[in-house]
């Protein structure tokens, strides 16, 4: 199976004033299509500089090497506007901070048929269809006046919503989400990662969680990939690195993990 992402020896390097700080050391990574993959680590390990690397967002002075190759074509050395074309397109990024993320004096509907408008090059009017069927998917009451709503007036989880719906307006082969439940209080996040289940098994998505929280992996994630220190240490089927972590890293991101979300995920998999 031809493999939807495949990260080859990715080094991410910020040059320093005395030495060069490595954020992503020698990464190799797959992503078939259809993959949950669950990319953990503490703040600092690594996790988001690897993807948003991956999607040319790294900051200017980044030094990217190795390969990332998405449906067989190199991502690494593309111009802005090649870039610019997969970007929101086939592949979406979901940030963690909502309300930094939404255009502040814009309206949620001009936001969301803007995108329908720049990938899909259709009508006005048909793109804030597509807008309003949008936030009907992610399960926000009143669609249509929601449409006319700002972003301050949308509670944070409502706002993660309309991210999400954002990422699937164009109907992206693969979604990154960065830590897409932070801001949330636990109920909000429990609905959020259950609307990003539910959505992937609607539609087909192959999907990314970027986390810190080894609770989120044992709630949904098929496959894990363990990072510290810019490498990841530890790989594998999501039951498997839950239930028998082999490094010592894994170890201890578990034995924070409450009791009882590692007896529901055991639960889940019986």
């Amino acid at each position: 199976m031809t493999a939807l992402l495949q990260i080859t020896h990715l080094n991410v390097r910020f040059a320093g004033a005395d030495r060069n700080v490595v954020a992503v050391d020698d990464v190799s990574l797959r992503i078939n299509a259809g993959d949950l993959l669950a990319g953990v680590g503490e703040s600092g390990s690594g996790k988001s500089q690897l993807f948003l690397s991956c999607l040319g967002l790294q900051a200017p002075s980044a030094v990217v090497t190795g390969s990332v190759r998405f449906k067989e074509r190199e991502l690494l050395g593309l111009d802005e506007r090649a870039m610019n074309r997969i970007r929101g397109d086939e592949i979406c990024f979901i940030p963690q901070d909502s309300l930094s993320a939404l255009t502040p004096h814009v309206s949620i509907g001009t936001q969301l048929a803007e995108i329908v408008i720049v990938h899909r090059r259709c009508s006005r009017t048909e793109a804030f269809a597509r807008a309003e069927q949008a936030l009907q998917r992610v399960h926000i009451p009143e669609p249509a006046r929601r449409l006319r709503q700002y972003p301050h007036e949308l509670s944070g989880g409502m706002r993660q919503r309309v991210l999400i719906a954002m990422a699937l307006l164009t109907e992206p082969a693969l979604v990154i989400a960065d830590e897409p439940t932070t801001a949330l209080d636990v109920t909000v996040q429990a609905q959020v990662l259950d609307l990003l289940v539910e959505l992937r098994e609607q539609v087909g998505l192959t999907l990314v969680l970027v986390t810190h929280d080894m609770g989120v992996v044992a709630e949904i994630a098929d496959r894990v990939a363990v990072m510290q220190a810019g490498r990841i240490v530890e790989e594998g089927l999501g039951a498997q690195v839950l239930h028998s972590p082999q490094h010592p890293y894994t170890q201890h991101l578990l034995a924070a993990v409450p009791q009882w979300q590692v007896d529901r995920s055991q639960a889940a998999t019986q």
